[in-house]
């Protein structure tokens, strides 16, 4: 009986250590966290939550709402974010499972040769599966290509995330700013509207001037209106987006900045956008997982195949080795091969189209910003001093007393109205910068994301196989 049991104990502990034999080498991507944290340029790492959020994120409203301060609020309360954070963390776990071997599977016989306990016949075996071991250093491969994968899609999650409160952040700006001159400008109309009244009073005017008057006010109104409304309805997007919903969003905020800088080469621009973009590393590295899948292929003769050692104890301890395998009737790696080769070809389609409008929208985001600064330019230079010289001189006339107050009011309005036309413009600059930045791959902070392989790169363009 004991040589028995130490057949069973041998047997059990060759079970252990097949199914935790060493892995082809350890993991070796690092967290997204603090990748995207310096990516996006908030201070500290990004903590992914396992629990959901509340609606309204914890804390007081600030009183002074600063870029910096929404920025990285929104960073910090993104559920997208979190859900690409938590994919990253299910992509590991799958790369960490593909680094076992399967179970062994364990076989036990009893015969008996008589009735008695002393003719007992006892047999075990042990199988593992011989395509297991071939194929674990391809499968861990290309699990670990998709956590590198999925590691990118989290920085795109990031990176959409500061985009889009950056933006609406810029548009509360613009049309906050933008109010105080519209109000102005209807003002002077009910200036002029007034004086036309009397001039029509003293039967030296026509009623249609006071309408046309009336008209151009009730105008600029209607545009305050609207004005009014996408204030609020930014200021509630706003609130969603760094986390509290359900706040006042009565926050101050910064006032516009200067106009961004230069765009500079547009190729540059370009350039840049295709080496740090994460949506084409992301692909890159499935198109790598992929080509380790298709090397699979090539062991296709051991599957369901499998090698074992027997153990017999009648009147004394036997051992034995064997092999099992299936009759192969066909050769399954043809279609195979055909299927991964589509999949393959399919994804390097989907590069070319992902780097195709990378590059639409560099160009689309660089033309807007380069337009903006021109028109900008001939606005500030020509037109404004222009209008500014012609209300100064009119100011100068009616002084004299050489004209009425109508023609001071109607330089005041068509200065108003460019210098209305300015902030906007400004606004346009800007956002068209934030779009700019975020088609380039981010911000103007140093992306140090782990390069995208180069076989696969270089695939996407040359239609090589894969590696």
């Amino acid at each position: 009986m004991q040589t028995r049991t130490l057949v069973l104990v041998v047997v059990a502990s060759l079970s252990q250590a097949g199914c935790r034999l060493a892995a082809p080498g350890p993991i070796d991507v690092a967290p997204p966290e603090p990748l995207a944290a310096q990516v996006v340029g908030v201070s500290g790492e990004i903590e992914f939550h396992r629990d959901g959020a509340l609606d309204d994120a914890p804390g007081a409203d600030p009183t002074v709402l600063t870029m910096a301060a929404a920025v990285e609020a929104a960073v910090r309360n993104d559920p997208g974010l979190q859900q690409a954070l938590a994919r990253w963390r299910s992509a590991r776990a799958a790369s960490e499972e593909s680094r076992f071997l399967p179970n062994p599977l364990i076989s036990l016989g009893l015969g008996f040769a008589g009735f008695t306990l002393p003719d007992l016949k006892v047999s075990v075996g042990i199988t593992q599966e011989i395509a297991a071991y071939l194929q674990r250093p391809r499968r861990a491969a290309a699990a670990d290509d998709r956590l590198r994968a999925a590691a990118e899609d989290a920085l795109v999650a990031a990176l959409d995330s500061v985009a889009e409160v950056r933006e609406r952040y810029v548009s509360i700006q613009s049309i906050q700013s933008q109010m105080p001159v519209l109000q102005a400008r209807r003002d002077i109309l009910a200036k002029l509207r007034d004086f036309e009244q009397l001039k029509v009073d003293r039967g030296e005017a026509v009623r249609a001037d006071v309408t046309v008057l009336e008209a151009e006010r009730a105008s600029i109104s209607v545009d305050l209106a609207e004005r009014e409304a996408e204030l609020r309805e930014g200021r509630v997007a706003l609130a969603r987006l760094v986390g509290r919903p359900s706040s006042a969003a009565a926050w101050s905020l910064d006032a516009v900045g200067g106009l961004p800088a230069a765009v500079g080469d547009e190729r540059a621009w370009i350039a840049t956008a295709l080496s740090r973009r994460p949506e084409i590393r992301a692909l890159g590295w499935e198109l790598a997982a992929l080509g380790e899948e298709r090397a699979l292929i090539g062991t296709w003769f051991w599957e369901d195949s499998s090698v074992g050692a027997d153990a017999e104890y009648d009147e004394g301890l036997a051992l034995g080795a064997g092999v099992e395998f299936p009759l192969r009737l066909r050769d399954p790696s043809s279609a195979r091969d055909a299927a991964a080769a589509a999949a393959e070809a399919e994804l390097r389609h989907r590069i070319t189209e992902t780097r195709r409008r990378v590059i639409e929208d560099v160009r689309t985001a660089w033309a807007a910003q380069d337009s903006a600064r021109r028109t900008l330019a001939v606005l500030s230079t020509e037109l404004l001093p222009l209008l500014e010289r012609r209300r100064a001189e009119v100011e100068t006339t009616f002084r004299a007393g050489e004209s009425d107050v109508v023609a001071l009011l109607l330089a005041d309005q068509a200065l108003q109205e460019v210098r209305a036309r300015r902030i906007e413009l400004e606004g346009r600059a800007v956002l068209a910068r934030i779009r700019l930045e975020r088609a380039a791959g981010g911000s103007d902070i140093a992306v140090v994301a782990e390069s995208a392989p180069q076989s696969a790169s270089h695939e996407s363009h040359d239609g090589g196989e894969p590696r």
